[in-house]
């Protein structure tokens, strides 16, 4: 049986999800599934959700903390992936982001094994100390093969590196949708969420996916929905997703006091896209990104978008044909786009039924497992053939 054994650092967010439905697909096409990550690592926690669906539909999951990098956690944990790989036969090694990709470079090593390690990076961080970046470029140039989410972020990522890497050695393919809409309408949603949030019906709705932290924007954002009510727009903010750093969140929160209330923070919601499709307006004023899900799926639900055009969103915004572009990432840049949203809603809409139409249709989750199955298929031929 052919066998993958996928490891993340913790299961969760954006990379979470596609994992967990990557899995599943190809469990459905008979390989043999296992899942590794960490439950908890320092403040991040999975969501057990994602591993419950797992379970469910028959992968092995285990417990390794490759999200740790200090050398006393990662060892332990290097030594814990060997004993797995003694114990269990997987033909691919499939890791999601760097740290997990140089223990399986350390491990394939020390056991002597002849398996493939095919890496998918899903983003990389900003602000990042060289000795990380130096560490993971060792990791890249040592793996077998590295497949990125988006053109825009490969493009970009190449150029970054310290040590460079040859583009044969990589691939895109892009994580597609899983979410399906048979939400109600927005006017029901609407009447129903109005009550639950306690907010009115009849006003300007913006909403924002994703963690609280600075590569995300958030603060910016809040700063400009201060400004935008200022011009006197009844509207309301709502912020969908953990916080990612406490600082910061300090300072999102200091800065939502000038809004009488007006942006709500709920959290991790197992379920955002109903609130996402009542929205007339979806906000991502990211910093950096290996594609953006988030974006994808508000697009998905035919909400008119305002994004930046950074490497990794450029697949998805295409120079503003399918979003309104953030050209700035400041209080004042983000508040143009949410007065061209909300001055120009016809266009806004249009925008967004053509984002609705071009997502559906160019970013099958089927195509994904498909794409993703024949390229694991390439080097299990290419080690039969080897060997």
């Amino acid at each position: 049986m052919r066998g993958i054994l996928f490891l993340i650092p913790v299961l969760k967010d954006g990379s979470g999800k596609f994992l967990t439905f990557l899995s599943k697909g190809l469990l459905m096409k008979g390989w043999k599934v296992g899942v590794a990550s960490a439950s908890r690592s320092g403040d991040w926690e999975e969501w057990p959700e994602l591993k419950k669906e797992l379970l469910e539909s028959g992968a092995s999951v285990y417990e390794i903390d490759f999200f740790n990098r200090s050398s006393s956690s990662f060892w332990k944990e290097v030594d814990k992936l060997a004993r797995l790989l003694r114990e269990e036969d997987f033909s691919i090694l499939a890791p999601q982001s760097c740290v997990p990709a140089s223990a399986c470079v350390i491990t394939r090593d020390l056991l002597k094994l002849d398996i493939p390690i095919i890496l998918t990076l899903h983003s990389w961080g900003t602000g990042r100390p060289y000795w990380m970046n130096l560490w993971d470029n060792w990791a890249l140039l040592k793996v077998d093969h590295i497949c990125f989410v988006s053109y825009g972020y490969r493009e970009a990522f190449l150029r970054s590196l310290p040590y460079p890497l040859s583009a044969d050695r990589t691939s895109v393919i892009h994580p597609g949708l899983y979410i399906r809409d048979n939400y109600p309408l927005k006017e029901e949603l609407r009447r129903v969420l109005s009550q639950e949030y306690n907010v009115l019906e009849e006003t300007f709705w913006i909403s924002y996916l994703g963690g609280i932290s600075e590569r995300k924007g958030t603060l910016e954002l809040v700063q400009a929905f201060s400004l935008f009510l200022r011009e006197g727009v009844d509207a309301y903010l709502f912020l969908v997703g953990p916080v990612r750093e406490e600082g910061y969140f300090r300072k999102v929160k200091e800065a939502s006091l000038e809004t009488a209330g007006r942006v709500k923070f709920l959290g991790h919601l197992g379920d955002p896209y109903p609130l996402i499709k009542a929205s007339d307006l979806f906000v991502f004023p990211s910093r950096s990104e290996g594609l953006g899900s988030a974006l994808m799926e508000a697009m998905a639900l035919g909400v008119p978008c305002a994004s930046t055009d950074i490497e990794g969103l450029r697949d998805l915004v295409c120079e503003g044909k399918y979003a309104i572009i953030i050209r700035e990432i400041s209080p004042e840049g983000i508040l143009k786009a949410l007065k061209d949203a909300f001055e120009n809603r016809k266009k806004s809409r249009r925008i967004g039924q053509l984002a609705r139409e071009r997502v559906l249709r160019d970013f099958s989750f089927a195509k994904t497992v498909e794409e993703y199955e024949k390229l694991y298929s390439q080097f299990l031929m290419r080690r039969f053939v080897n060997g």
